[in-house]
């Protein structure tokens, strides 16, 4: 519940069309909620917890929706971080406006400094001082809490491990809504409010998440491995356990079939690019025999053959001089051949220069004349004209 006179405290007036909109819940970022809390709390007015359960909401039920509302969660805190800043400075430094202010803090970065630390730490490898049983016990006291929390909630001490499962899960996604947030930050562009999906069905999670997960999993069996092998035993059987973890989230949370049911249209998506690649190469050794067929049995489009042959083949007579470029050279070609309509037989050698005002002094020589086809080769001593002043 929100008292009327605290709402009119923060209430903005947009114009919209020509017409004058109150606006109370600021929609600047997509954790709406949070931001308007601190600015409540930045005029003074007081926010009370009430512990109980007031309403039942539906949760996610399955990975692509989960994905969907966790990426909006982490995305937004670090853009409300200056407006925390200022409530703590025209406030005061008292000890109580201190602690508040460090515990919103947590709650705004959080997201952002663990997973992007978690990112590090359990990825990349570390010498033997740091190859230490009290640092993973470090992280004891937490779990101990969260297992408490839990517990009181109803549910089994066991389950802060499938809450470690899921939270190792998230790291992408989380750093997928950091993102977003640093995006709005540089560009000014709001991010889109990602409804949580109610329907029946499954929702479809993005690939690249999903890829995203299986990339972490290899990272980290790889990385277990290798301190295996190299033979710091305790830094190998922590990744192997972090990626055991992992392993179990993404059978557990997302499922198998499932996961490969959303990389499909991502692999049909790859396997049709390479395709259309493979196509062109396949295709791209019958151009020059095409092109030799043409001039031969008509001779009126050997000119264009030539053109085309010459620009293809520039780069291979060295760099250009400089003030020279592809596109230029290629002009004064074409600007030559439309000068001089003569025609021009196969079989014999001509020489063409511009006139122009655009003239750059070159000469370009060129001859029609076929010299050899071999398998995988074919000798066009067009192919071998040359440029000189």
């Amino acid at each position: 519940m929100i008292r009327k006179g605290a709402l009119e405290e923060i209430v903005e007036v947009r114009q919209e069309r020509g017409f004058e909109v109150r606006v109370f819940i600021h929609d600047r970022t997509v954790i709406e909620d949070t931001e308007s809390t601190v600015d409540l709390r930045r005029r003074g007015w007081q926010l009370y917890n009430y512990p109980e359960r007031m309403a039942f909401s539906a949760t996610p039920s399955d990975f692509g929706a989960l994905l969907i509302q966790r990426c909006r969660w982490a995305n937004g805190g670090l853009l409300i971080v200056p407006k925390l800043w200022r409530f703590l400075w025209t406030s005061g430094a008292g000890r109580a406006r201190v602690s508040e202010a460090l515990l919103r803090l947590h709650y705004l970065t959080s997201l952002a400094a663990a997973n992007v630390a978690l990112r590090f730490l359990l990825g990349l490898a570390f010498d033997g001082r740091l190859a230490s049983v009290w640092l993973p016990i470090t992280a004891a006291p937490y779990y101990l809490l969260y297992a408490v929390d839990l517990r009181s909630m109803g549910y089994r001490w066991r389950d802060v491990l499938r809450v470690y499962a899921l939270n190792l899960l998230l790291i992408p996604v989380n750093l997928g809504g950091v993102l977003r947030s640093v995006r709005q930050a540089c560009t000014g562009r709001r991010s889109t409010f990602g409804r949580t999906p109610k329907v029946v069905g499954r929702t479809a999670a993005p690939a690249g998440y999903v890829l995203a997960e299986a990339g972490l999993l290899g990272w980290w069996t790889f990385g277990a491995l290798m301190e295996l092998e190299a033979g710091h035993r305790l830094n190998g059987l922590f990744a192997l356990a972090n990626a055991a973890f992992l392993l179990y989230a993404l059978v557990r949370f997302v499922g198998l079939r499932e996961a490969c049911e959303d990389l499909r249209p991502l692999v049909a998506q790859t396997a049709h690019g390479l395709g259309t690649l493979r196509l062109a190469f396949v295709w791209r050794r019958f151009v020059p025999p095409l092109i030799v067929v043409l001039a031969l049995l008509f001779p009126a489009a050997a000119t264009g053959a030539d053109l085309a042959i010459t620009l293809d083949d520039l780069p291979s007579h060295g760099s250009l001089p400089p003030g020279i470029t592809r596109l230029a050279l290629a002009d004064q070609i074409v600007e030559v051949r439309t000068e001089d309509r003569s025609p021009t037989r196969p079989n014999s050698a001509s020489s063409w220069s511009t006139g122009s005002p655009r003239a750059t002094g070159w000469v370009i020589t060129r001859s029609a004349t076929l010299t050899s086809i071999g398998p995988g080769r074919m000798d066009f001593s067009l192919m071998s004209s040359a440029m000189s002043r």
